[in-house]
C-alpha cells in the first residue's frame, strides 16, 4: 500500500525550520516586553553629576528566534555608529544608553523579524529632561495695601521638561527657608503666589518671598525669583472687609488621563476668607 504524499504547506513549513536550524513548530515574533510610550533622560551637565544609563526594552518570541532591528524618527536606526555608548542586549533588542547625549531625543521604535513574520513595538519618545538656566538678581520690591487681595508673579519665567512643579517658600538673610504655610495663601500651576487678603505680618523685616522651581525626575529645585513684599496700614476706621474676587480657576475644558492626578484650582481672594466649595454637575456638593 503507497503512503500518501504529505501536504505541500507542509514540506514548505518542515524545510523552512529545518534550513533555520529550528526545532518544534514554526511561528512568526509576539512581542513580550517593549518600551513605555515616553522615556526620560538625564545629561550629565558639571563633573560632579554622574550619567545615567536607561534601557529601552524590546523582547519577543518566535520559531525561529527573531532578528532585531530599530527605527528612530521613522529612519533606520543603527546603535552600532554609536560605539559602546549604545548596545544592544544579547539574544535581545533591547538597546542600553550607557553614556546619554542631547543627540538621543527622538522617536524610537523596535522591530522583531523571522521569515514567517514581523513583530512591531509601541512607539516611545526619549525625551531630555532639563531645568532653564536662571540669572540671579536682587529681590523685587512689591507694595500692596492691608486688606487688599495680590498675586506674585515667578519671574524671571523659566522652562523645563518634563513641565516643572512651582512652590514658593521664606528666605531669611541668612539662607534658611521655610515653607509658605498659610490657608490665606495658594499657588497656581502658573507659580503665582496668591494672597487671599494681605496682612501687616504678611511684610518679613529679615526675609523674602522665593519661587521656586522644582523637577522631580532630576531630583533637584532652583530658586528663580525673589520678592520684598511691602504693607501698607490702612486706617483703623477703614473697613479691611472683602468681598470675594476670582484669582485663578482651572479652565473650563480639561482633559485627563485615566489612572493620573488631575488637579482643579479654584482660588478666590476676599476678607474673610472665601469659602470655596465644589459641585459636580447634577449632584450635590461634593
Amino acid at each position: 500500500m503507497k503512503t500518501p504524499a504529505p501536504p505541500r504547506l507542509a514540506l514548505l513549513l518542515l524545510a523552512a525550520a529545518t534550513m533555520a536550524g529550528t526545532t518544534g513548530p514554526p511561528w512568526p515574533p509576539t512581542m513580550v516586553k517593549q518600551p513605555p510610550h515616553e522615556m526620560l533622560y538625564v545629561v550629565a551637565r558639571s563633573p560632579d553629576e554622574y550619567d545615567r544609563p536607561f534601557v529601552l526594552e524590546c523582547e519577543a518570541v518566535g520559531n525561529p528566534e527573531p532578528n532585531y532591528s530599530w527605527t528612530k524618527n521613522g529612519q533606520q536606526f543603527h546603535h552600532d555608529r554609536h560605539g559602546d555608548r549604545i548596545t544592544q542586549q544579547p539574544q535581545r533588542g533591547s538597546l542600553v544608553f550607557t553614556n546619554p547625549g542631547d543627540e538621543d531625543e527622538g522617536l524610537y521604535q523596535c522591530q522583531a523579524t523571522n521569515i514567517y513574520g514581523t513583530s512591531v513595538s509601541s512607539a516611545v519618545w526619549v525625551r531630555k529632561a532639563w531645568i532653564g538656566e536662571i540669572i540671579s538678581g536682587p529681590p523685587k520690591v512689591v507694595r500692596a495695601v492691608e486688606g487688599e487681595h495680590i498675586s506674585l508673579d515667578c519671574e524671571p519665567h523659566v522652562g523645563g521638561y518634563p513641565p516643572l512643579q512651582f512652590f514658593w517658600v521664606i528666605m531669611h538673610s541668612n539662607g534658611a527657608l521655610r515653607n509658605v504655610n498659610s490657608s490665606s495663601l495658594a499657588v497656581d500651576p502658573d507659580g503665582r503666589l496668591h494672597f487671599s487678603s494681605v496682612e501687616m505680618d504678611h511684610q518679613l523685616s529679615d526675609a523674602v518671598y522665593a519661587c521656586t522651581a522644582t523637577s522631580a525626575f532630576r531630583h533637584e529645585y532652583k530658586i528663580v525669583g525673589k520678592v520684598q513684599l511691602e504693607v501698607e496700614p490702612v486706617p483703623s476706621a477703614r473697613s479691611t472687609e472683602l468681598a470675594p474676587v476670582q484669582q485663578y480657576v482651572s479652565s473650563s475644558n480639561v482633559k485627563a488621563i485615566r489612572g493620573h492626578t488631575l488637579r482643579l484650582y479654584c482660588i478666590f481672594g476676599g476678607k474673610p476668607l472665601p469659602e470655596i466649595t465644589w459641585s459636580k454637575r447634577g449632584t450635590e456638593s461634593l
